[in-house]
């Protein structure tokens, strides 16, 4: 697709696999998610366009680390047990396995800390001064979490992923960990989250 584009043309059904399928097709190919072109584009500089699948895996692994640590530091781990933790995640031997069977799994082993950081700031679990800006960017983080995610690739772990979402609200909700107005913020960011996936 790379080389298609670079090209002036625009190769939009792909013949290598079955009896073919659409290349732009959102929820299979990731041709239109942005961390794809961005991989691309490094594994060209790097002198192998091939390795833009080894590229797309280690940009996410090394994303859903910091998210992780970010998320455990926010629950007040240590910095040095965040950082295991972090790491555990990710060098996760499902992780690892099934990332380098379907290259598309990687972009929600990121994002699924990235939107539990976002529902943990609009609850504001642990944090006494987390106030209306943080319920904000934690809104942000949902939105952006869920709705771009779906472009990485795999429909299939983007389901999982809005589950894992509504499982985590469900029980705050019934552990009284939110408030009403959390769960107006939280629809809200969906909505929006819904909107993007729409497009």
């Amino acid at each position: 697709v790379g080389r298609e584009l670079a090209a002036g043309k625009l190769l939009n059904y792909d013949f290598g696999e079955f009896l073919g399928r659409p290349i732009f097709e959102v929820g299979t190919y990731a041709a239109l998610y942005p961390v794809t072109g961005l991989s691309y584009a490094i594994a060209k500089a790097l002198g192998d366009e091939r390795m833009i699948v080894d590229v797309f895996c280690i940009v996410h692994l090394t994303g859903a680390a910091f998210a992780l640590f970010l998320v455990a530091r926010y629950l007040g781990v240590s910095r040095a047990f965040s950082f295991l933790a972090a790491l555990a995640y990710a060098l996760s031997g499902f992780n690892l396995i099934v990332g380098r069977s379907w290259y598309y799994v990687t972009p929600y082993v990121c994002f699924l800390p990235v939107a539990f950081l976002g529902l943990l700031l609009i609850m504001g679990a642990s944090k006494e001064n987390a106030g209306s800006g943080g319920r904000w960017t934690g809104a942000g983080l949902l939105c952006g979490a869920v709705g771009v995610s779906l472009y990485g690739g795999n429909a299939q772990f983007w389901v999982y992923l809005n589950l894992f979402v509504v499982l985590f609200v469900l029980a705050a909700f019934f552990s009284s960990h939110y408030r009403l107005s959390d769960l107006w913020l939280i629809g809200g960011a969906l909505s929006v989250t819904y909107a993007i996936a729409s497009f």
